[in-house]
């Protein structure tokens, strides 16, 4: 019921055609990152961040053996021409508003992330953390909903529209066409697996990993 009612949701207002049964339900946002950590490994080892970024997200990926690269912004957003063009890699961005900057990834930019993505054969990780507030101007369409060859794992919270205390989140990472449909769809079996999900998608037993290295006090909190 509360993956339909998610799908439901996020149709209209984020751009998002998914399957209740493309979701996963998590435990939070950092459990998200995590539990994708953990399914992607197979896919690639190198994962390319904004720079500056949530510093939880580089932590769960760092802590999990990936090799963590930054990657500069600008007033655009992620600035494209300076990911690798050697793939695949894994990119984690914040499109709605860059955090912690704070800016919104254009239409272009966004575009050329995803011709960016199937060039080098990588996937995208999508946190739209706070995607559904817009102080001016109409919201644009979450980049997974741009996406048409299936390069985009979209991570959502209701720690913003909800409250943080909640502790929910999901995962959308369905297969889709273009060279990393098998290995999202094996993907999209590990994240249950390890997730040990029930028949209501919700995350039961999250494999934890060791501590990863001290940091500002206020860097493991989820993006305001």
């Amino acid at each position: 019921m509360l993956r339909q009612a998610i799908a439901d949701h996020i149709g209209p207002a984020r751009g998002i055609p998914a399957d209740p049964e493309d979701i996963v339900i998590v435990g939070g946002s950092q459990d998200g990152l995590t539990l994708i950590a953990q399914a992607f490994g197979h896919h690639c080892n190198t994962f390319l961040h904004e720079d500056p970024c949530y510093q939880g997200a580089r932590f769960a990926f760092h802590g999990t053996g990936w090799t963590c690269t930054p990657v500069p912004v600008d007033a655009q957003g992620i600035e494209v021409e300076r990911l690798p063009e050697r793939g695949p890699s894994l990119l984690y961005v914040t499109p709605s508003h860059q955090y912690p900057i704070g800016m919104t990834m254009t239409l272009e930019r966004r575009l050329a992330l995803l011709d960016w993505a199937e060039r080098t054969d990588s996937l995208i990780i999508e946190d739209d953390y706070d995607g559904e507030f817009r102080y001016e101007g109409a919201p644009l369409t979450a980049l997974r909903g741009l996406d048409r060859t299936g390069r985009v794992i979209y991570l959502g919270t209701f720690s913003k529209s909800i409250g943080p205390g909640l502790r929910l989140g999901f995962v959308i990472a369905s297969p889709g066409g273009g060279g990393a449909a098998e290995a999202l769809e094996a993907a999209q079996q590990q994240l249950r697996a390890l997730a040990g999900t029930g028949g209501d998608g919700r995350v039961h037993g999250l494999r934890r990993f060791p501590a990863a290295p001290a940091a500002h006090p206020g860097a493991l909190h989820e993006p305001p």
